[in-house]
């Protein structure tokens, strides 16, 4: 059995009983089916006609990972940015979220809206898949290369830059270059997260994987996935500096409390996916899997039946 060190210099195919082929099963598993995507989007034209009607808004449209393919089953939401003309745009950021927040709730009010910084959230039924998250957006100017830059809120009353549009393209320009293999491993970590409820930001392990997989010559999921975890343990969860510069400083983390937690859980999580690597390694394939079962919580085998 070669080393997973050195299996970059191989053919990425999904050999039948591999690890390989496993994750390749799994990450079909953690893939939302259409129904998913299609759920949040079936009260996009309701929460839109309740925005235009407070707030003028002039463009809504998809975020996040159900827009840019990572979205993980039976947990991502559907995010959209809701453009406020600055006739009605706060400079108050937090008065613009708790807004926005009423106006929504006044139009559902079935639903337990809530002010999720930097979004309102509107919790559609028990699944997670149906939820929606809107983001009150400013509209902020035109940067080089044709990508629209917005303001979301920064979490302190203020306002920060955000371009979805170029950190979409970055992704895509990562993901194409490696086979089409970096989404897959963005699901993957965003999985770890939900499986084991590691309070840490989809944004900033999305772009922190991207920005990973920048500097690699190939993708090996599961050599990835336990160097992955390893490099984020080793910085100690460290705020990511935003590859393309727009927003600056990304914290993996919304608060002190959770950042501990997160890294308690990460470091209890690097320890499986180590031993799940040693095994593949003494060939051990089926010991290997099982480990990787343990740190998914029983969904990685489930994906094999």
């Amino acid at each position: 059995m070669p080393d997973p060190e050195h299996a970059r210099d191989s053919v990425l195919e999904p050999v039948p009983g591999s690890v390989h082929e496993a994750f390749v099963h799994f990450h079909r598993y953690i893939t939302p089916t259409e129904a998913e995507f299609e759920g949040g989007r079936a009260r996009r034209a309701e929460i839109l006609s309740a925005l235009r009607a407070s707030f003028g808004v002039t463009r809504f449209f998809p975020v996040g990972s159900f827009s840019n393919g990572t979205g993980v089953r039976g947990f991502s939401d559907a995010d959209y940015f809701a453009t406020i003309p600055g006739e009605y745009a706060s400079d108050n950021s937090d008065s613009m979220l708790q807004a926005v927040a009423y106006a929504l709730s006044v139009r559902f009010p079935e639903v337990a809206v809530a002010v999720r910084t930097p979004a309102v959230l509107l919790p559609f039924g028990n699944d997670p898949s149906g939820w929606v998250e809107v983001f009150p957006v400013r509209f902020m100017e035109q940067a080089p290369g044709q990508y629209l830059v917005y303001q979301i809120a920064d979490g302190r009353g203020g306002w920060k830059p955000s371009m979805p549009d170029a950190h979409n393209a970055y992704i895509t320009s990562v993901d194409r270059r490696l086979k089409n293999m970096v989404r897959p491993l963005i699901r993957f970590i965003k999985a770890w997260k939900y499986y084991r409820s590691v309070p840490v930001s989809s944004f900033y392990l999305e772009l922190w994987v991207t920005a990973y997989a920048a500097n690699e010559a190939a993708i090996v999921y599961g050599l990835d996935v336990k160097n992955i975890l390893l490099r984020l343990a080793n910085e100690g969860l460290a705020p990511l500096a935003d590859p393309l510069g727009v927003t600056g400083d990304i914290p993996p983390c919304t608060d002190e409390s959770k950042h501990a937690d997160a890294l308690f859980r990460l470091k209890t999580s690097l320890s499986i996916a180590e031993s799940a690597a040693e095994a593949e390694s003494a060939g051990d394939i089926e010991e290997a899997i099982q480990r990787w079962d343990v740190l998914y919580a029983g969904a990685f085998r489930s994906a094999r039946v």
